[in-house]
């Protein structure tokens, strides 16, 4: 799958499997996904790679799953061993997971990503919050590479920002 010249093979995971968005946002079919993926006894499925319409090189894992096991945690050596396998397949990885606090999901993957951001909705999570989910991570040994801080407000004027 790897592409040739500048443009890197790039894999977006849907890991939030309680709410999956990204199959409808790249308009790909929302199974089979991670669940099957990561479920393979002694290989990678490879159906669960999507192909997203009209971009090259973009690739998804649905976080939907035929199984309807989306309540049930993740296996941390499961994901740590499918990382492994995309590692060697693609150029670039980005996981969408579910809150750190809110699914067990999101910790096994954090440990088994080379680098995590955190996204932090403005106004909306407590400081306290995202301390909390920061000192976990680094007590998992999680690279931390930033704050993504998503849905800002702007407080100064549009038309200042255009003469920037």
């Amino acid at each position: 799958m790897a592409g040739k010249g500048t443009i890197k093979d790039v894999l977006l995971i849907d890991a939030n499997r309680q709410h999956p968005t990204l199959h409808m946002a790249f308009n790909t079919p929302s199974s089979p996904g991670l669940e099957e993926a990561s479920s393979v006894d002694g290989g990678f499925n490879e159906g669960c790679i999507h192909s997203a319409r009209n971009l090259d090189n973009i690739f998804l894992i649905p976080g939907s799953c035929r199984s309807g096991n989306s309540g049930r945690p993740l296996a941390q050596e499961k994901i740590a061993d499918l990382m492994k396998e995309l590692k060697s397949r693609y150029e670039y990885i980005l996981i969408d997971s579910p809150p750190v606090l809110e699914s067990s999901d999101a910790l096994s993957i954090a440990t088994a990503a080379d680098i995590t951001f955190l996204v932090i909705q403005a106004y909306r999570v407590q400081w306290e919050v995202a301390r909390k989910t920061k000192h976990l991570l680094e007590e998992n040994k999680c690279k931390i590479g930033g704050v993504i801080l998503n849905r800002v407000k702007r407080v100064i004027p549009e038309w200042i920002y255009k003469k920037l």
